[in-house]
């Protein structure tokens, strides 16, 4: 395996390959769990103090360019975790990989029009996500514990040009990642309930409306835990059926960055 690089890159985020929100039982709610896209986030590489033999990652938001908030999924916020490589005992097209896994408190910013009562969901922005303005009240949901799963392939390369085409990215001299990278977010199940709370935007930062809180309805607890044993279970091909049918019953998000 190739030596993995040091220091901090440029992660181009495009559309997700998988996208699902349904451990959302209120269809109306679904936008509350959706995908990042066109956006960029930040991987920094580095060794941990005082051992250079561990890798260590953070996964969050690329430096601030002038404070706009932004409508949808925040940058994710992990902070150091230990980069790990992976043995012959997981599923092959993840063999020869390295692998970090943490929980976070996944964001996502909604308009305040987002959340009204509708029988079916309502059309998620996938590119140019609109911004927030001075005063202006929105929704922050909020999905505690979310799990994250990064697998970065040193034998892998990736293009050297971003195609994303955020102002984000190219505000930023940051290199793009040369490997390729697969990010795939979940929901806990049994964790704490997601809510969202009513905020407003006040000199570049959030203020809360109010202390209520609006907790999203979610599908029968015993069926998303099943479904996500079942998928963190499928190690073959032979399991691959079994989980796709269990994917019907929890939030998740993944991404390829090629």
């Amino acid at each position: 395996m190739e030596p993995i690089p040091r220091g901090p890159f440029a992660v181009p985020i495009q559309l997700a390959q998988q996208q699902n929100s349904a451990c959302l039982a209120r269809t109306n709610e679904s936008v509350a769990w959706q995908c990042a896209s066109d956006t960029a986030f930040q991987l920094s590489i580095l060794p941990s103090a005082g051992d250079s033999s561990t890798t260590m990652v953070t996964l969050g938001s690329l430096p601030p360019t002038n404070g706009t908030l932004y409508h949808g999924h925040q940058a994710p916020d992990i902070q150091p975790v230990e980069l790990r490589a992976l043995g012959d005992s997981v599923a092959s097209d993840d063999r020869g990989a390295y692998h970090f896994r943490a929980t976070y408190n996944r964001v996502v910013l909604l308009k305040e029009s987002d959340l009204t009562p509708a029988e079916r969901p309502r059309p998620q922005p996938v590119m140019r996500h609109p911004t927030f303005q001075a005063g202006e009240s929105l929704w922050r949901c909020v999905f505690n514990e979310t799990l994250m799963d990064g697998y970065l392939y040193p034998n892998k390369k990736t293009t050297a040009v971003a195609t994303t085409n955020t102002t984000v990215l190219t505000a930023t001299n940051l290199p793009k990642i040369p490997h390729v990278l697969k990010l795939v977010e979940q929901r806990m199940p049994n964790g704490k309930g997601p809510f969202c709370e009513k905020m407003k935007l006040i000199d570049g930062g959030l203020v809360k409306v109010s202390s209520e809180k609006v907790m999203l309805g979610l599908v029968e607890p015993a069926a998303e835990a099943d479904a996500a044993a079942e998928a963190w279970s499928a190690r073959s091909v032979r399991l691959r059926i079994r989980q796709q049918a269990s994917e019907r019953n929890y939030c998740r998000c993944q991404w390829m960055v090629q």
